[in-house]
C-alpha cells in the first residue's frame, strides 16, 4: 500500500456517480431530501404540536381556566408550548427515533450526519437552536435559501450540526447479508489480525467501501481503498506485508471483523 496513492483528504465530500464520498472516503448512496418534502414534513410536525396545544386549551377550558388568558398560568402554557415546538419535540424524536420525527417519517425522510451515521443529542440540539433563526425567525426564508444553495440541501441548522436530510430507500426484497471471507492466500494473515483498535465508524467505513468498490471506476476504486486503508493501518496489527494491496487488506480486515462477531 502506497500512502502517496491515496485519495484527497479534502474536508468537502466529493461525488462519484450517485454516491457521496465523505472525508473518510466512505461512499454514501443517498437521495437528498427536497425542500418541498422537508417543508411538508415540518408542517405535519407543526400540526401535531398545534393539535396538542388545542387539547391543552380544551382541558383548561373544561377546568374553568378560561382558555389561554393573560396571567401566570396562560404564560406558562405558552412558554411550554414554544419549548416543545422548537426543542423537546424535534430533539426527542430525532435522538430516540434515529433522525426521524412523525412528519419526516410520513414523508420518508431521516436526518443523518454528513458521514451517514445516526444523529445524536448534540446534532439534534444544534439543529433545534439554529432553527430559531432559519425556521422561526425568518419564517423559513433562511432555511429555504440555504437549502437551495447547498449541494446537500442543508439548511443553516444542518450546516452548523454537520447533518443532512435524506430520503429513505425501501427495498423491494429483503436484503441479503454481506459475507466477507478471507481473501485466498491470506487466510493465515487474516487470522492473526487484531482489529480491536477500530471504532464503530471505522468498521462501518470498511463495510461500505467494500460494498461500493465494484461500482466505482478503476482509478476511483484504487484511490478510495488506499485512502481508507492508509487511515486505518495504524489501528490494526500486525501491519500489512508490502505485497498486499489496499483493497485486499481491507477485505482481510472485514473478514477478521466478521470472525470476531461470530
Amino acid at each position: 500500500m502506497r500512502p502517496e496513492g491515496r485519495a484527497s483528504t479534502s474536508a468537502e465530500a466529493a461525488t462519484i456517480g450517485h454516491a457521496w464520498i465523505t472525508p473518510d472516503a466512505v461512499p454514501l448512496d443517498v437521495d437528498i431530501a427536497t425542500v418541498g418534502s422537508r417543508g411538508i414534513a415540518y408542517l405535519l410536525d407543526l400540526a401535531i404540536v398545534l393539535t396538542g396545544l388545542l387539547l391543552l386549551q380544551l382541558a383548561q377550558l373544561l377546568l374553568g381556566g378560561g382558555g389561554f388568558v393573560p396571567g401566570s398560568f396562560g404564560i406558562a402554557i405558552l412558554l411550554i408550548a414554544v419549548f416543545v415546538l422548537q426543542f423537546a419535540y424535534p430533539i426527542g424524536f430525532e435522538v430516540l427515533w434515529r433522525g426521524r420525527t412523525p412528519g419526516k417519517a410520513a414523508m420518508g425522510l431521516r436526518v443523518v450526519t454528513v458521514e451517514g451515521l445516526p444523529v445524536g443529542f448534540r446534532h439534534a440540539a444544534i439543529r433545534a437552536v439554529v432553527g430559531i433563526l432559519d425556521l422561526l425567525g425568518s419564517g423559513g426564508l433562511f432555511a429555504t435559501v440555504s437549502s437551495f444553495s447547498s449541494r446537500r440541501g442543508q439548511r443553516l441548522g444542518d450546516l452548523a450540526a454537520g447533518t443532512m436530510v435524506v430520503r429513505e430507500r425501501r427495498a423491494v426484497t429483503a436484503p441479503s447479508p454481506l459475507v466477507h471471507p478471507a481473501p485466498p492466500g491470506w487466510e493465515a494473515y487474516t487470522s492473526q489480525l487484531d482489529v480491536s483498535g477500530l471504532q464503530r465508524e471505522d468498521r462501518a467505513a470498511v463495510r461500505e467501501v467494500l460494498r461500493r468498490a465494484g461500482t466505482l471506476p478503476p482509478a476511483s476504486r484504487i484511490g478510495v481503498t488506499e485512502h481508507l486503508a492508509y487511515r486505518l493501518v495504524p489501528r490494526v496489527v500486525p501491519p500489512p506485508p508490502p505485497t498486499l494491496d489496499a483493497e485486499t487488506w481491507l477485505r482481510c480486515v472485514a473478514a477478521r471483523i466478521a470472525a470476531r462477531r461470530g
